[in-house]
Parts: C-alpha cells; structure tokens; sequence
C-alpha cells in the first residue's frame, strides 16, 4: 500500500527510494512540482504537510527575502575567483542586488527532511542553479516550508555552523569566520 501524507497526496519511491508527493502547484515556483521527502515516516506527516503546505502558500514575491544573500554569495564567490582568467571570462557581472535573480535558475524538486532533533520543524531545499558557481549552485532553505533561513551553496546543510559570520547583513548568507 502505498503511503499518503493527508492534504498532500499519496507517495510513491523514486528511483533513488525517496518518497515522492504528486505533482503540486507552487505559485512561487509558477509551476507543478513533486516534492522529494527525505526520511519519510508517518509520525511526522503533520509535519512534512504543513512544510509542503506553507511553501505552496508562499506568495510569489517571498524570494525577495533572500535577494540580498543570493547577492552576497555571489559577491564572495566572485572575489574568491576574480584572480582567475578563465573564470572571469564567463563570470558574469551583476552590480546590484536586484539584477541577481535573473542568474539564479529555480529548482524543479523541492526536497523536505527534518530538522536535526526529533521535535525540530521540517525544513523544505529549494535547490537552484547560479550562473557564477556551476559546481555548488544556490540552496535556499525554509523552516516550515515558510520561514527562508538559510541562502548559499548546496551543501546539504539546514543551518549554519556556529562559527560562521554574517556576509549578507541580514544571516542568511554566511562565510567561515577565521578570526
């Protein structure tokens, strides 16, 4: 039999055997998604629901939220490579925070997992591809599926390490803090 999240719909295992929800529409996506479901167990399919449910809800400007973390990300990348012919030949050149989403390209699969401890809040990974780092990309994280906490590279984390520093003024874009 197969599994069913209430309000979300029946599961079925991907080829990698995740949990995958049916195709769902996410206005802030402009499109129907399935969403990816890491650690799928009932017991917390209030959680996985209300995650998947506060991210389609979303309304379709609530990426402003991160638009100047994406823009200090790629503001740290560009200076980390900017000595590097090769690379500032395709780099390209955004001067402002606002111009920064026309490089950044939406992902197709949001991915829900649970936070690190058993009563942490699920957390939705919007992964997306940057047009200044091909190899890592932009994940965007949000708590509940509402709340955008994290913005950089995808790295597979939901928060932060302690140790970092806020780069972005707002923290959620950080950097290593070797201080």
């Amino acid at each position: 039999m197969a599994e069913h999240i209430p309000g979300v719909g029946a599961l079925t295992l991907d080829d990698y055997g995740e949990q995958i929800t049916p195709k769902l529409s996410v206005p802030l996506l402009g499109k129907d998604v399935s969403f990816i479901v890491f650690d799928y167990d009932e017991r917390h399919n209030d959680k996985i629901a209300t995650c998947i449910n506060n991210f389609r809800a979303l309304p379709t400007d609530a990426l402003n939220a991160a638009t100047d973390a994406a823009f200090a990300y790629y503001r740290d990348f560009y200076a980390a490579v900017e000595d590097d012919e090769y690379t500032m030949e395709w780099m390209p050149k955004i001067a402002e925070p606002a111009q920064v989403w026309s490089h950044i390209q939406l992902g197709d699969d949001p991915m829900v997992e649970p936070g690190y401890d058993e009563d942490s809040p699920w957390h939705l990974i919007l992964e997306c591809e940057c047009d200044w780092e091909e190899e890592h990309g932009l994940s965007i994280v949000f708590r509940n599926g509402a709340e955008i906490t994290k913005v950089g590279p995808s790295d597979g984390l939901l928060e932060w390490g302690e140790g970092d520093r806020d780069a972005s003024g707002d923290g959620l874009f950080r950097v290593p803090d070797y201080s």
